[in-house]
């Protein structure tokens, strides 16, 4: 197709030497660095410009066939883009991959909570400037157990990253995953993620728990090495309750509850860990159906006190064991780990919607030992708020009974990852609102005030395990951010010798029995 005798071809120079002032003017700014040019809207207004000249220039009297137009869009499409591909390249523009083009900022509680300012920070893909090389996140000791001010640290991290650049990596530094809970809440945040986090590196161990667990699809971009020996490690794959309102299903008082059918599976995956050829062991009827109580209230509690209004919350479960190899040893242990999580109300925001004598009680015990810079207020009342009859169910309050979901997370941890060796007796951190209680030797046995069995456990992190002292500010602390929610990260050692000489024939036999 030609125009007066000239191909379109011939007419290529000219049109693409054709570009506005004003668009040169915002070129020249953005080669100069100028921080925050769009180059989106550059694009975009530069070929409009581009469009416009070349139909003005090749549109002819006459008329033309629907081909031929046809073939007119495709030349001018054609030529616009090699124009501001040419450009791009001469003024050393980023390139803004097209599936990144309109994402716009997702919102996410959790990140917006950790980091106040991730919205006013949070730039335009067209507006960020492209790396030499991108920029990395280290995630070294990844773990609420080992060091959650650290890697509560590297979520904020995470979302200043994702709200400023173009391209960005994760190393997951650590040989083992070290905390299943922290992988189930980046689980939780990667969705609301632009999709800027491509490649990065990660061991085969922590790439084999998170394919086992059924969180590999959760993060995309990230590079899993495969690893198909699965034989050592043994899953409780995620479970989530995502949907608001007070149950899960259209009749709720007559189908079983999810949280039900969790801890009913929970039970199962219990029993394969207890089963293997070391330990021989599984749960009694008894023992199951006591394990099955506990989880069933910790979900129970996650629905009604992250979410206090509706009663609704979310809340997600996964786990998982695994066989290691014994330093200079030999032989070999089982290191199982457990994470449970759910957003929206902190403990200490939910129980203050808790009855008047329950709140005195708390209020009582968080201005008695608050300590200015050691421990505020709402990391007191969430300490006070895991013993055993703190509830914000008032009808369990007027009958004495309730509140013993948090401490029963404990007395699992205690009756089947207990040891006779301190160093490898459970660990739970609890991470909620400004509070990290970080639950390990001392201060993992439960004990009663009276050393009565039906009594109240307590647990309140001080030699005298008493509300008169001040907790230790090593295990009970504040933290630097907000964390929207509860997340418990738990870890233990199945102990064969523990468990075959404290387990009796009336809770636990064997397979072959």
């Amino acid at each position: 197709m030609s125009t007066s005798g000239t191909t379109l071809a011939e007419e290529e120079e000219p049109l693409l030497r054709a570009v506005p002032t004003e668009v040169w003017r915002s070129l020249e700014l953005s080669a100069g660095g100028l921080e925050g040019f769009d180059v989106e809207e550059l694009e975009a207004e530069l070929g409009k410009a581009i469009r416009k000249r070349l139909k003005r220039r090749i549109n002819v009297a006459g008329h033309r066939t629907h081909a031929e137009r046809a073939g007119q869009a495709r030349a001018i499409k054609r030529i616009s883009r090699a124009k501001i591909k040419a450009l791009r390249k001469t003024f050393g523009l980023p390139h803004v991959p097209p599936g990144l083009r309109r994402r716009s900022f997702k919102p996410c509680p959790i990140l917006d909570t950790i980091h106040p300012l991730r919205a006013s920070r949070w730039l335009s893909l067209g507006r960020r400037r492209a790396r030499t090389d991108p920029i990395v996140l280290e995630l070294k000791n990844f773990s609420f157990l080992d060091d959650p001010v650290g890697t509560l640290e590297k979520f904020q991290q995470l979302a200043e990253i994702e709200a400023r650049e173009i391209g960005a990596q994760i190393h997951f530094e650590d040989q083992y995953c070290l905390d299943v809970g922290a992988y189930l809440l980046l689980a939780e945040v990667w969705p609301n993620l632009a999709p800027i986090f491509q490649g990065g590196k990660m061991t085969r161990s922590v790439a084999k728990v998170l394919r086992r667990v059924n969180l590999e699809n959760a993060f995309r971009g990230a590079s899993f090495p495969r690893d198909d020996n699965a034989r050592d490690v043994w899953a409780i794959q995620v479970q989530r309750r995502q949907i608001s309102g007070p149950g899960d299903s259209a009749t709720p008082q007559l189908d079983p509850q999810r949280k039900e059918k969790v801890a009913d599976w929970f039970c199962d995956r219990i029993d394969e860990w207890l089963g293997v050829p070391e330990i021989k062991q599984m749960l009694s009827a008894l023992g199951r159906a006591n394990f099955q109580q506990i989880i069933g209230e910790i979900l129970d509690n996650a629905e009604r006190h992250s979410a206090p209004e509706t009663g609704g919350g979310q809340w997600s479960i996964v786990g998982f064991m695994a066989r290691r190899a014994i330093p200079g040893n030999g032989g070999y242990e089982y290191h199982a780990y457990l994470g449970f999580l759910s957003v929206g109300a902190s403990i200490a925001e939910s129980i203050m919607t808790a009855p008047e004598k329950v709140r005195k009680k708390i209020d009582w015990y968080a201005n008695t030992h608050r300590r200015q810079g050691v421990q505020s207020i709402e990391t007191l009342r969430t300490l006070m708020a895991i013993q055993d009859g703190i509830t914000r169910d008032a009808a369990a309050v007027q009958a004495n009974r309730g509140g013993v979901g948090m401490l029963s997370i404990v007395e699992i941890a205690n009756e089947i990852g207990g040891s006779y060796d301190p160093r490898r007796r459970p660990r739970i951190t609890f991470t909620s609102g400004s509070t990290c209680i970080s639950l390990r030797d001392p201060y993992i046995t439960l004990k009663t005030s009276n050393g009565e069995p039906n009594e109240p456990r307590r647990l309140f992190c001080n030699l005298t395990n008493s509300p008169n002292d001040p907790p230790d500010s090593t295990f009970v602390r504040d933290l630097d951010y907000h964390f929207p929610g509860t997340l418990i990260s738990m870890d233990f050692v199945l102990d064969p010798h523990f468990l075959t000489s404290t387990i009796s024939e009336d809770e636990h036999h064997g397979p072959d029995n």
